[in-house]
């Protein structure tokens, strides 16, 4: 399935599985660096866990608005970026200009 850029990871675990996938499709997960968060707000309050996971591993956090400030109220240190077309510089500039090492995001649609 690789040809067809497929990939699958299987475990119990879906942090393992997808740790699997993405060694599978040649992309090790980064170790450190920054990572984007931002999610819908049925996923606000598991965006806390995965955060304070981040942090505590060392990772530099920046998220869109209303994940921005769930993260501040659980005391998860994070900086605020702008959502696409909402100001600039935005979280595509971050993108483009190689800022960001991991993205989490949970779009609504």
């Amino acid at each position: 399935m690789r040809s067809t850029g497929e990939v699958m990871g299987i475990a119990s675990d879906f942090g393992v599985a997808f740790a699997k996938a993405m060694g599978a499709a040649g992309h090790a997960l980064p170790r450190s660096g920054k990572v984007f968060l931002s999610v819908r707000d049925s996923a606000k309050r598991g965006v806390t866990f995965i955060g304070r996971k981040l942090m505590d591993l060392g990772f530099s956090i920046v998220a869109t608005g209303g994940t921005y400030e769930a993260l501040d109220r659980a005391g998860i240190k994070a900086a605020q970026i702008h959502k696409v077309g909402h100001g600039r510089p935005d979280v595509l500039d971050a993108i483009k200009n190689d800022e960001i090492d991991l993205i989490i995001n949970t779009p609504v649609g």
